[in-house]
């Protein structure tokens, strides 16, 4: 949960690039340390990579502190392609998927 609490704002941040709509959103949008973050991915929105797909989504999650020695060293951040079950996303309906 504290990897959630620390990415939303990367999350936040990219959601919004290239001029497509908002394929990423966070509840709370400001959240502060303490909070429980909600993430909610939509499919149909972005490129549409995952619009469709019926198979499981996973997170790939990380941040970026005062400890890394760059814009690509992230901290907390999972080994690519693991897909234990604390980054998989639910299936709330077609093409919408929370974390």
């Amino acid at each position: 949960m504290k990897i959630i609490k620390g990415l939303v704002f990367v999350l936040v941040a990219v959601s919004g690039v290239d001029g497509y709509g908002q394929l990423i959103t966070a509840d709370p949008i400001f959240p502060v340390q303490t909070d429980s973050v909600i993430i909610t991915y939509d499919a149909t929105e972005g490129n549409q990579a995952l619009m469709g797909y019926t198979g499981d989504v996973y997170a790939h999650t990380g941040v970026i502190t005062s400890e890394s020695s760059d814009g690509a060293d992230w901290k907390h951040a999972p080994s690519w392609g693991d897909n234990s079950p604390k980054y998989k996303l639910e299936r709330l309906a077609n093409d919408l998927y929370q974390l």
